[in-house]
């Protein structure tokens, strides 16, 4: 299986190129620490307000980056300390500033930075939290999407199907499509491989027709994921051939 791409992971982060990645991490991560340490410096004297809330969601999202950067460095020790301040700022935002109006944008980080710390449980109860407050919300099928994957990686394919599905309302055919293949996945964990062969063949006309229609940024993506469902077709067939009981040879 190929993994959702973080809906949180930065852009910048994700561009670095693996021979200049060490170099580039660094530099970024030591810029990242110096807006770091002019924000910590002024949030303490901000005002109780919903500027203060945001200047606190900006510094979790700063620390969440350099974590990001830490990890591609191999320094596992700054990545959870960046991510645990990125966690205590965010829950403390909920906390202090209930009606924060991007309160699902804050759900939804906090849910992320928990899931990369470990905390699986607690990151499905923040995707679900904003599902329930927020059911309209733009960022509501990237939550399905998470929480699905938790529940997937527990076994609960009761619940990964029940959020899968959930997913299939974005606007954004990159989370459609892998809703769409991780349904298949529901079904081929379950020991259902005609289910799951009719899962991965509905992913690749999905993603052949946004290949022939869909924005050419989203190409590479689709033809990823597309390649992906046709290999793990074949090995649903190869266990469905496996299961099926050997042919009388008759008389």
């Amino acid at each position: 299986m190929i993994p959702y791409p973080c809906v949180l992971a930065l852009a910048s982060v994700a561009s670095i190129s693996a021979a200049g990645a060490e170099n580039g991490a660094a530099a970024r991560s030591a810029r990242l620490g110096a807006q770091i340490a002019r924000l910590e410096q002024a949030l303490p004297d901000a005002p109780e307000s919903m500027t203060r809330a945001s200047l606190t969601l900006e510094l979790a999202q700063l620390h969440r980056a350099r974590s990001l950067l830490a990890a591609v460095l191999g320094d596992q020790a700054s990545k959870q300390a960046d991510l645990q301040a990125a966690i205590r700022l965010s829950r403390d935002l909920l906390s202090r500033f209930p009606k924060y109006p991007d309160r699902d944008r804050v759900l939804l980080f906090l849910a992320s930075c928990l899931a990369d710390a470990g905390l699986a449980q607690e990151a499905a109860a923040r995707d679900r939290e904003l599902l329930r407050d927020y059911p309209d919300s733009r960022l509501a099928p990237d939550a399905a999407l998470q929480a699905g994957d938790i529940a997937f990686d527990a076994k609960d394919l009761a619940q990964a199907r029940k959020d899968y599905h959930q997913a299939l309302a974005s606007p954004d055919p990159r989370a459609v499509g892998y809703a769409l293949y991780k349904l298949a996945w529901c079904a081929f964990s379950a020991g259902d491989d005609a289910q799951a062969i009719r899962g991965f063949q509905r992913v690749v006309a999905y993603e052949d027709d946004a290949l022939a229609t869909g924005p050419s940024a989203g190409r590479a993506a689709a033809l990823q994921l597309k390649n992906q469902a046709l290999q793990d077709m074949a090995h649903a067939r190869d266990d469905q051939a496996r299961r099926a009981p050997p042919r009388s040879s008759g008389k």
